[in-house]
């Protein structure tokens, strides 16, 4: 199982590899535009967001959803 601190980690790559903003990932991947400063202040984050947070970064990453400046808008 991941820490916390290697899910950061793997967001934070993802936000500067695709150029997109922590707040724009936190909406695109689970519809939360705090996630990442609930993530790292501790708050109770539940795996089901995890998952579905590093399911879409497999997604964007194989090519299966598209980032586009429309996407984050």
């Amino acid at each position: 199982m991941k820490t916390r601190n290697s899910v950061i980690a793997a967001i934070e790559r993802f936000c500067q590899k695709h150029r997109i903003s922590e707040r724009d990932f936190g909406v695109l991947a689970v519809r939360d535009h705090k996630f990442m400063r609930r993530l790292r202040s501790g708050a109770g984050i539940t795996l089901t967001t995890i998952e579905r947070a590093e399911a879409f970064i497999r997604a964007v990453d194989a090519g299966e959803i598209c980032l586009t400046p429309e996407t984050a808008a």
